[in-house]
């Protein structure tokens, strides 16, 4: 596995720690590229994987990632274990096909975070690959002392092993919801408050446009009516 820094103006530079790396802290570190690893098996376009990509190969433990700045973040494959995410600017922060073990994120994530399984959402029952993954986990990610720009679920993270402040990190789960109740909720206030097909976890967005009182105002009446946890 390589880990790549890949910058428009300087270049690019690849470190090849093996398959492990562990006690590794980047901080205040900026680049007008990239920051991503190369698996071995290669993964395609990590935003839209197109097929079945190989279980977790490579390990960052006791690490920790402070004051990034990038183009793009995009880890496939790896196992994080101990791991803390802190203060991160870039367009699209991507994990696809990840484990994930007692990691962290504080502080302002700016830009989209995706979480994706390690398949393309026509290919098999992803809850139960990235249930499996998490099985022995007993907790994945902690989310609660952290603000995100956009928070993107897609199934990469079991739900019940993500620790979060209900108050505006909310789970929306279609099998809960009583579609004439939800209906009746002003959610102008409250983006991304979406129903989909699976249960997912919505956070409210960093936005001048939509302070987050208002946010959590919404979700506090669709909560009074018992319409998410």
């Amino acid at each position: 596995m390589a880990w790549v820094v890949s910058d428009k103006e300087y270049g690019g530079a690849e470190i090849e720690p093996g398959t492990t790396l562990d006690g590794f802290h980047l901080a205040d570190f900026r680049s007008t590229g990239s920051i991503y690893n190369r698996s071995n098996p290669p993964v395609h376009n990590a935003l839209e994987p197109t097929a079945a990509m190989p279980e977790p190969s490579a390990l960052v433990s006791n690490s920790s990632f402070v004051r990034i700045r990038a183009l793009n973040m995009r880890f496939s494959g790896v196992h994080f274990d101990h791991v803390v995410f802190e203060d991160l600017t870039a367009k699209d922060i991507t994990f696809t096909g990840c484990r994930f073990e007692h990691v962290t994120f504080r502080g302002k994530i700016r830009g989209n975070i995706w979480f994706r399984p390690s398949t393309s959402d026509k290919d098999g029952d992803t809850v139960a690959l990235v249930t499996a993954r998490h099985a022995e986990v007993d907790w994945a990610i902690d989310i609660r002392e952290a603000e995100f720009g956009e928070f993107c679920d897609r199934g990469g993270v079991p739900l019940a092993k993500v620790r979060r402040d209900p108050r505006h990190q909310v789970i929306v789960d279609p099998d809960r919801i009583d579609r004439e109740i939800w209906a009746t909720v002003d959610k102008t206030d409250a983006p991304y408050l979406w129903v989909e097909h699976e249960a997912q976890l919505t956070v409210a967005p960093m936005s001048r446009r939509y302070p987050r009182d208002a946010w959590i105002a919404v979700v506090d009446e669709l909560r009074r009516l018992g319409q998410v946890d």
